[in-house]
């Protein structure tokens, strides 16, 4: 073995071992587990999550922030959270919210830039979740929505523990076509899914959001528990990216993507309707994220 090889297997177990002992990154903070509470609650009311937010400053602050922005054009101020949930709607500032609590304590290790464009692809693929609606999963839409805006939280870490070498990886990914987790494989030894799972596993995430996580890329792999939910995923990964148009599609021909169509039984027309909608909420999505971040 050559020296040069010797050098490159080396800094991939340095690299694997910074992620797996993920020291440089923070705790979950409390707030997350309280507002997936309230998603889970059929009986929650607006109030419930009003109260919640309430009690952090720093997220209260920008969800207020975000209720008085243009786009959202109140003719009044807007001074409560209450207030907030009304004008901007219970499922955005549950997005809103949820982003701000788990992404936000991203922001001092990652350049905002970089944070903003994962912020929009993550909500876009959130909105392209309830675009889709039931469609037999094993999840309800509301926790399958929490699944969307986290799918891809492997990446923040990889930026986090790799920083700039993990831009150039990603460059490296769209100059040669390459699909990104054979990319990753390929130079890391591992993907950003399974970072993804490992820190779901850090933070006591519950299963079902673990599995979403960390196998949303192949929806089809033997011994899921929830195999369309994961599919649905699949595809709102893929709308955010075709419709939004932040991130890479991985192929012009995806027998994945045909199976998923198949399995959540969505038909061309319904994916351009999907997909509309999802370009109607852009203007929002883009909204929330220069306000929040």
């Amino acid at each position: 073995m050559s020296s040069a090889e010797e050098c490159g297997m080396s800094r991939i177990a340095n690299i694997q071992e910074r992620i797996q002992r993920l020291d440089e990154i923070p705790t979950l903070p409390g707030l997350f587990r309280k507002i997936v509470a309230v998603i889970e609650d059929d009986r929650a009311s607006v109030k419930d999550l009003a109260s919640i937010i309430s009690d952090d400053q720093a997220v209260t602050a920008k969800v207020l922030k975000l209720a008085n922005s243009a786009y959202y054009g109140c003719f009044k101020q807007v001074s409560t959270v209450e207030q907030a949930v009304t004008v901007v709607g219970f499922n955005e500032v549950k997005s809103a919210s949820l982003s701000i609590t788990v992404f936000g304590k991203f922001s001092k290790k990652i350049p905002m830039g970089t944070l903003a464009r994962f912020w929009v692809h993550s909500l876009a693929s959130a909105t392209a979740v309830n675009s889709m609606g039931g469609r037999g999963q094993e999840l309800g839409v509301e926790k399958i929505y929490v699944g969307a805006l986290l799918h891809d939280i492997g990446k923040l870490v990889l930026h986090v523990v790799l920083g700039e070498d993990y831009l150039s990886l990603l460059n490296q990914a769209a100059s040669e076509s390459c699909p990104l987790l054979e990319m990753e494989k390929r130079v890391l030894g591992c993907h950003h899914a399974q970072v993804g799972e490992w820190l779901a596993q850090k933070w006591h995430f519950p299963q079902d959001l673990k599995e979403v996580i960390a196998f949303h890329h192949h929806p089809f792999r033997g011994g899921l528990l929830q195999p369309k939910t994961v599919a649905t995923i699949y595809l709102a990964n893929h709308l955010a990216k075709r419709f939004v148009g932040i991130g890479s599609l991985e192929s012009a021909s995806d027998p994945t993507l045909d199976q998923v169509l198949q399995v959540l039984r969505v038909n061309g027309e319904e994916m351009e309707q999907m997909g509309e909608y999802i370009k109607s909420r852009e203007r929002m999505v883009t909204e929330m994220t220069s306000i929040i971040s």
